[in-house]
């Protein structure tokens, strides 16, 4: 018997919200696998699908009127099926005949379900081939009359078959009993009364079809009473998926007796059976479940201003070759790749796209967060003399990395006159840079001076410069920056010592003048912060 059939029961596997026929809720997905390398046409996929999760679930109508098969997700082509055996149960066997399957390739088939209003579409006929008739109606009005007999013929068929209806042909048109037996084990297998007028073929339908299986041998059989009659003719006639192999009978029985006498080349008793037939194929397809398509949004961090992000990846599960397209209020110099690379420009809401090969949607929002950057300062530029050391400390970030070698808030002593940077990093990650300047300037000759034995200390100075001289009443005091802004004290001087605020100006080199009477002195000195 055929061996590709999938038992379908995990809820995992259900997918809702995404495109099927109209009015339906539900869909689920199958890789048919097509092994032979040909392609087969018209071709019965059978399933086994747990009906009774899905009734008990509220997912499909309790008597699975509700149940389509396609080849899209959109069920845009559906496709013909017949419900085997009985619904609500965890092994429902569903044959569907499927209009091609491509060769060496994995072919997409859906399961739809989930409509109230739905009505049964479950056929046989519709299915398979046929139907075909098992003596392909063999006549003859040769009669006779044994009771209690049963007559008729032993074969095997040539292919798997599906029997849906018995029937007779008599002449005395009475209601007579069809018996399918297995040959091997002798078991009745299918049996049941046909009605119907004499000389003419009668059939009823099986209330089970029945699967016979190729090289299986079978006995079909017709039962006379007491009063029957039956016909009789040489030239056995045998449908064309079936070999005949001899007549077999029995006299003095019932119906339920197995036949063991033996005739050749004759048809004694015109009993007939409907089958179907379904497309085969030397290696038979192999059905799993597809799993469905997916996007993963991968990262969705925050971004620093200026950084570039990768988005997306490769679409998994249902049906290959994808395709993609991306969308978003900002510049895309990509939209159709399962991944992009993008520098927003300010937070900003990426969607990717993906359809498959069955016609099958999936999306996936991504927004990206651009993160501020740290208020980064290197701090004052800083002017002092060679073998003096300074201290660079960075602020408005976390952590600091300079250029140079230096470490943040360790002092050093500069070689050279030289601009140093730090790089912030912010507990976000983000980064800013800023920029000193360490100059080095030639101090010699600063304490020397000529006059009034004027001295400056701290030189260089930071906001509070000294001032001795031999005065001991008022002095005007002038200082001059290098592009010769003059900036005037005057200070009344306690024991010769004048202590000047120089808070206010810029780091610099200054020009220092001391008008005392008419006695002047003069003298340099370094203002190294602001």
């Amino acid at each position: 018997m055929y061996q590709a059939a999938l038992i379908l029961s995990f809820f995992s596997f259900i997918i809702t919200g995404y495109s099927q026929p109209a009015g339906w809720s539900n869909r689920e997905a199958f890789y048919i696998t097509e092994n032979t390398g040909s392609t087969l046409y018209n071709y019965q996929v059978r399933l086994k699908v747990n009906t009774q999760l899905l009734i008990g679930g509220g997912m499909l109508q309790a008597n699975g009127e509700d149940l389509r098969f396609g080849g899209d997700c959109a069920g845009n082509v559906l496709y013909n099926y017949w419900i085997e055996s009985g619904i609500n149960t965890d092994s429902t066997v569903i044959w569907v005949k499927m209009d091609s399957l491509a060769g060496g390739s994995v072919n997409a088939l859906f399961m739809y379900y989930g409509n109230p209003s739905a009505t049964a579409v479950s056929a046989i006929h519709t299915t398979f081939s046929g139907p075909h008739s098992a003596t392909d109606s063999v006549s003859n009005t040769n009669q006779n009359i044994v009771g209690d007999s049963q007559r008729d013929f032993r074969f095997a068929p040539n292919q798997d078959i599906l029997a849906t209806a018995f029937g007779k042909n008599e002449p005395h048109g009475t209601t007579r009993y069809i018996t399918l037996f297995d040959f091997a084990s002798q078991a009745i297998l299918r049996q049941m009364q046909v009605a119907g007028p004499a000389t003419q073929y009668s059939y009823t339908n099986l209330p089970a079809p029945i699967w016979l299986t190729q090289g299986t041998q079978y006995l079909l059989e017709i039962f006379q009473n007491s009063s029957e009659g039956y016909y009789y003719g040489a030239g056995p006639q045998i449908g064309q998926h079936l070999t005949y192999l001899d007549m077999r009978y029995c006299n003095g029985c019932t119906q339920n007796t197995f036949p063991t006498n033996t005739l050749t080349g004759i048809h004694y008793g015109y009993v007939d059976m409907w089958y179907f037939t379904r497309t085969h194929a030397a290696q038979e397809p192999t059905v799993s479940i597809a799993a469905p398509l997916s996007l993963n949004p991968g990262n969705t961090n925050g971004v620093c201003p200026g950084s570039s992000i990768a988005l997306g990846m490769p679409a998994t599960g249902g049906f290959e070759p994808y395709s993609y397209l991306w969308t978003s209020q900002q510049p895309l110099n990509d939209s159709t790749s399962a991944g992009i690379t993008v520098t927003p420009l300010a937070s900003a809401t990426y969607t990717q796209y993906v359809t498959d090969a069955a016609a099958c949607t999936d999306s996936a929002v991504f927004t990206i967060n651009v993160l501020p950057l740290p208020l980064v300062s290197a701090g004052n530029d800083q002017i002092l003399c060679p073998g003096n050391q300074v201290t660079l400390s960075g602020s408005g970030a976390d952590t600091y990395t300079w250029s140079g070698g230096i470490s943040d808030g360790v002092p050093f002593t500069p070689a050279a006159t030289a601009s140093y940077t730090v790089t912030g990093t912010a507990a976000n990650g983000c980064q800013a840079t800023d920029t000193v300047m360490v100059s080095l300037l030639d101090c010699s000759g600063l304490d020397k001076q000529n006059v009034l034995n004027l001295k400056l200390y701290p030189n260089p100075a930071g906001d509070i410069l000294n001032l001795e001289g031999d005065w001991n009443a008022a002095v005007e005091i002038r200082i001059t920056d290098m592009s010769g802004k003059t900036f005037v004290f005057r200070k009344t001087p306690v024991s010769g010592l004048i202590t000047l605020d120089i808070s206010s100006l810029p780091a610099g080199v200054y020009q220092l003048g001391c008008y005392y009477g008419s006695k002047v002195a003069t003298g340099s000195f370094v203002r190294t912060e602001k």
